[in-house]
């Protein structure tokens, strides 16, 4: 979902992959992953486009959907999950790898 509403937001704007990429400091390669939904933003980048696009950070996310008492997007958020654990899969095991030794010490 994420990746759809920046291209529809990118759309709208008419600007292309690469001028957005020159406005966050970014690839193309990586506007088109995030398009695609094989990557997402990074809480930075969110922030970035929510400023460039003029839109709240909320704006890329599934949102609850008090009629139906549902999360609109269920499947689409277990995919930005998955993304998201295997994106920083590495960063998570050194954390805990740093962190396991201070419950030994108390």
């Amino acid at each position: 979902m994420i990746g759809e509403k920046i291209k529809k937001l990118r759309i709208e704007k008419n600007i292309s992959q690469t001028e957005l990429a020159n406005i966050l400091f970014v690839s193309r390669q990586t506007i088109g992953r995030w398009e695609r939904e094989q990557t997402i933003p990074n809480t930075e980048n969110i922030v970035m486009l929510a400023n460039f696009f003029e839109v709240e950070t909320s704006a890329f996310f599934d949102t609850y959907n008090d009629n139906k008492n549902t999360l609109v997007g269920k499947r689409s958020s277990f995919k930005q999950f998955k993304g998201i654990m295997s994106t920083y899969k590495l960063d998570l095991y050194i954390f805990f790898l740093l962190i396991i030794p201070f419950f030994y010490i108390y």
